[in-house]
């Protein structure tokens, strides 16, 4: 996959991939009339020689982060951390999980998309709690500050110009951020507050909005494929796969020409090192080592779960000293001893899932790119090699390691974008007031008489644009005003209703004026309309009143949405735009 050059001003893009164990980051430097190049980081702040970096920060009473990344791994800091009360911030990426995105004990406000299918949800899992008084947002946001410090210097030490190509570019850097297929518009929010919240990007300036992208960390990993994988595996008109295996989760989609099938599966990687760890922990219940569960386990997911590849290889965990001994549970010389089919049992609820939701999704002949972490392990490459063999899928794993996958592909997408036609998740619309005359099924609903005398009732749904369109159109609104100063304040709704959709001018809310299942409201637009009223007269009534017509419009910038309110003032066209 070839870069194309590019004629546009000198600029710096950081991608960023904050995963639930750990995150990536990559550069792209665009300079006028060259093609643009990549730097993954590949070294920070307290571990100089990875492309990864741990998802973990340190914040003291006062709520102030302390140490970050690998640094919460010193034992200097830890003491420290240990003596002053500090807090460990982890695994918080599944806080801002949608509902049934994350194990069922976990509530939240947001919900699933009814187009994402999800598996696996019945294994259990104990998430982290985020330290006292500090709010996920402030913790994106400190991560995101740091992120950007690491980056300034990472560049700043590995580019001749680095410092004064950072000083002059970074005040308008634009960001792209990677996230999983589940999320929406409100955890794109969280995401672009912590931001705003960070200075990084402006809020509502317009300006700001333009420097920040989201897109999925399955499209990052199609990128990824595509740039270190043999292309002969791919034809025109077939299916791919892309199985990411990740920390958390595991996310299938399935591209074709023609169409995206997303499923979200849990459990991901660190499910199996929860498993392992109530393995461990059973098995050390009577003996003296069990207070050394921590350092096993941090081992157990460092080597054990990447090395593991049979239920034949017996693995061995080193903790501590040549005189550490217990023989009732297989510790010698400070090495704990787990069988093969220990091992494996940790593996096995994370399998099955995985397993159930491929038959599910996958059939006839397809190819299957792995990618993300967990893909790394070879225990699982060989199951799943093994299931498949003969059913005509086929397997294909990067030649890059598949840690550093989505900052990697986060920056091909910004370059390329060859996705250039996305259709959309749900479909979009409007609340509006219409005419009897040109609606059905009117019993038990309230009716009313407008200032222009005509009966109307409230509550049709009007669409934007229809669930799975790739084209979208601007409906026009009429609001009937007795004054010219009144402001139209509209909001936009999202429906996964299949039903609501069949005719042009069905209704949205139930008779007693609340929405139907399947809607839900995804932003609000306001617009002053002192400057577009005309004014018009009842004749039964004798008043006056003003009628205004003015634009509600979709758009898709990368994988987030944005809606603006166009109208006609003076023969010319004024956009009013929200995010």
């Amino acid at each position: 996959m070839s870069n194309p050059v590019y004629t546009g001003p000198q600029k710096l893009v950081l991608c960023i991939d904050v995963g639930t164990t750990q995150t990536g980051c990559s550069i792209i430097r665009y300079d006028p009339g060259m093609a643009p190049t990549i730097r993954v980081i590949n070294h920070y702040p307290g571990d100089p020689t990875s492309s990864k970096i741990a998802t973990r920060m340190f914040y003291d009473k006062n709520g102030t982060p302390r140490a970050y990344g690998s640094e919460v791994f010193n034992e200097v800091i830890v003491a420290q951390a240990e003596e002053d009360g500090w807090e460990l911030a982890a695994f918080w990426k599944l806080h801002l999980h949608p509902e049934g995105f994350k194990p069922p004990e976990y509530t939240a406000s947001e919900t699933l998309p009814d187009d994402f299918e999800l598996v696996g949800s019945n294994t259990k899992f104990d998430i982290s709690p985020l330290p006292k008084n500090v709010p996920l947002s402030q913790i994106y946001r400190d991560w995101f500050e740091w992120l950007v410090k690491a980056a300034q210097k990472f560049y700043e030490d590995t580019n001749a110009d680095g410092k004064v190509l950072w000083e002059k570019l970074s005040g308008k850097m634009e960001f792209v951020v990677a996230h999983p297929n589940g999320y929406g518009l409100a955890e794109q929010t969280v995401l672009r507050k912590a931001l705003e919240y960070a200075s990084l990007i402006k809020a509502n300036d317009g300006v700001g909005e333009k420097r920040l992208r989201f897109v999925t960390e399955a499209e990052c990993s199609v990128y990824f494929g595509l740039e270190h994988s043999p292309h002969d595996w791919i034809k025109i008109g077939s299916q791919l796969a892309v199985v990411d295996l990740g920390g958390s989760t595991v996310d299938i989609t399935v591209y074709s020409v023609d169409q995206v099938k997303p499923k979200l599966v849990l459990p991901g990687g660190i499910y199996v090192t929860q498993a392992g760890r109530k393995l461990i922990q059973a098995k050390l219940r009577n003996s003296r080592f069990l207070e050394d569960l921590d350092t096993i386990v941090s081992e157990f997911d460092i080597k054990t779960k990447c090395n593991f590849e049979s239920e034949e290889q017996a693995s061995i965990i080193k903790f501590g000293l040549a005189r550490d001994n217990d023989s009732a549970v297989n510790i010698s010389r400070g090495r704990l001893t787990l069988t093969g089919s220990e091992v494996e049992e940790a593996f096995s609820s994370c399998l099955e899932g995985i397993i159930e939701a491929l038959d599910d999704q996958l059939a006839g002949t397809i190819n299957i790119l792995t990618v993300g972490g967990f893909s790394e392990s070879p225990y699982l490459q060989n199951k799943l090699r093994a299931t498949y063999a003969g059913r005509g899928m086929n397997f294909v794993h990067a030649d890059e390691p598949a840690i550093k996958a989505v900052a990697e592909g986060a920056a091909l997408f910004h370059i390329n974008e060859s996705v250039v036609a996305r259709v959309a998740r749900f479909a979009y619309g409007t609340e509006i007031n219409l005419p009897v005359s040109r609606c059905q099924d009117l019993e038990g609903r309230e009716t009313y008489e407008g200032i222009d005398g005509v009966s109307k009732v409230r509550g049709v749904w009007d669409e934007i644009i229809g669930k799975a369109r790739k084209d979208h159109f601007c409906p026009t609104i009429e609001v009937l005003t007795p004054q010219t100063h009144d402001r139209a304040r509209d909001t936009v709704y999202g429906s996964t209703s299949d039903s609501a959709m069949d005719q042009s001018r069905s209704f949205m809310l139930n008779k007693n004026g609340f929405l139907l299942d399947g809607f839900k409201p995804i932003c609000t637009l306001r617009a002053t309309l002192k400057n577009i009223c005309k004014p018009a007269h009842n004749e039964t009534t004798g008043k006056d009143y003003y009628v205004a017509w003015y634009k509600i419009c979709i758009e898709f910038g990368g994988t987030s949405l944005q809606a603006h309110v166009e109208w006609d003032e003076d023969v010319s066209t004024s956009s009013l735009y929200y995010d």
